[in-house]
């Protein structure tokens, strides 16, 4: 991405079941081979930009990053990872668009809930439109 994108040229990114690269997932024990680093977010919040018609929330960037996983350590560790990178300007680079209340139905009729972790909300569930996926 860092060599091969300009800045502003994704509306939204989806990483599906990354590999978690170590099997704690305590988030200080970030690998050197992992994909996702704190280096390849930034790069990655530098690409994405804003949907047309989106408004600036204050953070850095605008567009939208959506990770799939069966790993809820994993994505605790990516999602503090995600709440700690802020620009140069002292903003977030990332931050939780809050698209679904505070409980909605998943497959099934089920009841589907959400976690903050820091300024990142988890979603625990299946997306829908309103977050940008066909369904």
């Amino acid at each position: 991405l860092e060599h091969h994108l300009e800045s502003s040229v994704i509306a939204h990114a989806f990483i599906n079941f990354p590999e978690p690269p170590h099997h704690s997932g305590a988030a200080d024990s970030q690998s050197q081979a992992e994909l996702l680093s704190s280096a390849f977010f930034r790069t990655l919040g530098r690409v994405l930009r804003a949907p047309a018609g989106a408004t600036g929330d204050g953070t850095a960037s605008a567009g939208r990053l959506t990770i799939f996983s069966d790993s809820h350590a994993y994505l605790r560790t990516l999602a503090q990872r995600l709440d700690g990178l802020f620009d140069v300007g002292g903003r977030r680079i990332f931050t939780s668009t809050h698209v679904l209340a505070a409980h909605h139905q998943g497959r099934g009729g089920t009841d589907v809930a959400w976690e903050h972790v820091g300024s990142v909300r988890l979603h625990n569930g299946f997306p829908g439109v309103a977050q940008g996926h066909r369904v």
